[in-house]
């Protein structure tokens, strides 16, 4: 143990010497705190030399030349003392003299500490966490003090705050600093810039201050829920950020439910339609035996309002929540009802063209004359259309599909279709075409109740909505897309409904004198009686 210096007061003058003596007697209490604490630095007990260096740098020379030597005859390179090893020494408040020091004791490797106290970390009686690190120096901790004119007009000062150097971490108690009377109580700013707030980001400016900077909002679909970040981050793929970007919150489920209005006003529409083709229905049932139902064919017009009324009501599995079960039933039901109705048409197309022309003496076309021609027209049609659908649920079945990406902040739920659909729809549009070639030229046929016309008209609806449909359908996303479909079946089939029914519907109700035949001339052909002239 190194002999301790005489710290007495005499030694000391208050007046010249009151800094160096407080500091003389803090290295005192450090010591002793070291030596008291066997878990510091065990099997080791420090001591100390202390030395005026008087600011002069022989002086200084002179004192740290003992410290290697002795205290006799100082020979650099030799120590001549038999008293406790050198391991460290503290320097001087002044750099000059600090640093010559620190390039005398660099050439005999001596350290400003020991390497058995990079091992220290420990909490002082104040409370306060003391430790070095791996090259034995301490973390500098320095206190904010705030000079305060007190009720006796001296000058005191008071601890608001503290800041480490290592780390930069600096923390302020505002509510301790005293303001003066003409200085606006609020902590100046060390910033150029005012902080980010949550949902925005930090933009370094170039040739400025790392202080100054812009606020720029985080890009879509990230967020920041911190002050001042210098990077906004991602939500997750089923969650989307909130108004604020400051959040990120589970993704809204998108697709064209009933409780929605577009949703409720597409199916209210389908169940007044399907009401419509129900009633006429039922109409047409009671008047099976009027003259102008009969001449139409009433069994085809029977199967097609009962089509048409599928067809209405295969909107309503569009609507809903898409499940494995309505992805899978709801194309299939509008395709084949809907072919259906297609196919009557042409069947009837057909009929009348066959009818006139049979009239014909020696016409061959009277054997075609009786319910056999539409039925197989209507069948044969409307077993392609099966066998297109079955082959499309077989090979590669529409199933529910959850599009995280293509509508901001919302999972949308759709049927994934694939190529069958167009396939389906192309068919339909096939026999639709088919329909509007043949009913056209039949128009101008001389009878009263001639329907190519109807059917005409109803074919020139049939091809707006579906056209019309195609590029909104291409362009919309998500339960919009269902939504344009679902308005393009009931169009389509609306405009079937009154073109060719609503005439019909008239003369029965309105007009009913119309209905009785003033000449018919019936030929047996088969089980067929064709009507010539109808009043």
């Amino acid at each position: 143990m190194f002999p301790h210096a005489d710290l007495s007061p005499s030694h000391f003058s208050y007046s010249a010497y009151q800094e160096k003596y407080q500091t003389a007697l803090t290295v005192l209490f450090a010591i002793e705190e070291i030596n008291r604490n066997e878990k510091l630095l065990p099997n080791i007990t420090l001591g100390f030399h202390l030395f005026e260096s008087f600011l002069n740098e022989a002086k200084t020379l002179h004192a740290y030349m003992k410290i290697l030597s002795g205290w006799g005859f100082q020979v650099p390179n030799y120590r001549c003392t038999s008293q406790g090893h050198l391991v460290a020494v503290v320097g001087f408040a002044s750099s000059v003299l600090s640093i010559l020091v620190a390039n005398t004791f660099g050439m005999y490797g001596y350290p400003q500490l020991h390497q058995f106290l990079k091992r220290v970390h420990f909490t002082n009686t104040a409370g306060e966490d003391v430790h070095f690190d791996e090259h034995g120096d301490a973390a500098p901790k320095y206190d904010l003090i705030n000079w305060v004119t007190n009720w006796k007009k001296k000058l005191i000062s008071v601890k608001v705050g503290n800041i480490t150097s290592s780390s930069g971490d600096l923390s302020i108690n505002a509510s301790a600093i005293v303001w003066a009377v003409h200085v606006s109580q609020k902590p100046p700013r060390s910033v150029c810039s005012e902080s980010c707030p949550a949902g925005s980001r930090k933009m370094m400016l170039q040739e400025k201050p790392v202080c100054c900077y812009d606020c720029v909002p985080c890009p879509r679909g990230e967020v920041t829920n911190h002050a001042d970040m210098i990077s906004c981050w991602k939500c997750p793929d089923d969650q989307w950020p909130n108004a604020k970007n400051n959040k990120c919150t589970e993704k809204q489920m998108s697709y064209l439910s009933y409780t929605e209005l577009l949703g409720m006003t597409l199916a209210c529409s389908a169940v007044l339609l399907s009401l419509v083709s129900l009633v006429t229905l039922a109409v047409f049932t009671y008047h099976q035996n009027s003259s102008v139902i009969k001449a139409t064919n009433k069994n085809l017009s029977l199967l097609l309002l009962l089509s048409l009324t599928f067809t209405f009501c295969s909107c309503l599995v569009f609507i809903g929540y898409p499940r494995n079960i309505t992805c899978l039933l709801r194309q299939t039901i509008f395709g084949i009802s809907f072919t259906v109705s297609v196919s009557s048409l042409l069947a009837k197309t057909i009929l009348v063209v066959v009818a006139f022309r049979a009239t014909k003496p020696g016409s061959r076309l009277r054997r075609f004359m009786g319910q056999k021609l539409p039925c197989s027209i209507v069948g044969l049609c409307s077993s392609l259309q099966a066998v297109i659908c079955a082959l499309w649920l077989g090979t590669c079945p529409p199933t529910p599909f959850f599009d995280l990406h293509s509508q901001p902040g919302q999972i949308v739920i759709v049927c994934e279709e694939h190529l069958g659909f167009y396939v389906m729809l192309a068919y339909i549009g096939c026999l639709a075409l088919g329909c509007s070639v043949i009913a056209f030229p039949a128009r101008k046929l001389p009878d009263r109740y001639n329907e190519a016309k109807f059917i005409t008209f109803s074919m020139l609806v049939f091809f707006s909505a579906w056209i019309t449909f195609i590029p909104a359908y291409l362009s919309t996303k998500g339960k919009y897309t269902v939504a344009v479909e679902v308005f393009a079946i009931l169009v389509s089939a609306a405009g079937v409904l009154f073109c060719i029914f609503f005439p019909k519907c008239f003369i029965l109700f309105c007009t009913p004198e119309k209905t009785k035949m003033t000449a018919i001339k019936c030929h047996r052909l088969s089980t067929k009686c064709s009507i010539k002239r109808l009043v």
